[in-house]
């Protein structure tokens, strides 16, 4: 009589946008993450042109909607979906909100603000 062994292993590993497969024979990482785009840019005053230091930049048309403030510099930094356009926010107290719409499929090098006083 023949005996027959079969071993049958999957290991599916839990990552932020839901399970990954592994497959084990090949060592290859087979993922459904979501691509992302990282934008950045600076708010400045418009008329001093000096870095405006907690300006809150809110992203819209995206999903989820994304807020982030500037650091010292004016600096600000975050990531978002790809796909389509996008509203991109930019104020702080005592300023005018300014807005841009951009293609997040673009390639972009910084998306910068001048905000005025009112």
């Amino acid at each position: 009589m023949r005996k027959f062994v079969f071993l049958f292993a999957v290991l599916f590993i839990p990552t932020s946008a839901g399970l990954s497969l592994l497959d084990c024979s090949k060592e290859k990482v087979i993922s459904n993450i979501d691509p992302s785009y990282t934008i950045g840019g600076f708010v400045k005053d418009s008329i001093s042109g000096m870095p405006i230091d907690s300006a809150w930049i809110n992203i819209n048309n995206s999903s989820p909607p994304y807020s982030t403030y500037t650091d010292s510099m004016g600096y600000y930094e975050t990531s978002v979906f790809l796909g389509g356009l996008i509203t991109v926010f930019g104020g702080k107290e005592g300023y005018y909100i300014k807005d841009t719409v951009i293609d997040i499929k673009a390639n972009l090098d910084s998306i910068n603000f001048r905000l005025s006083h009112k």
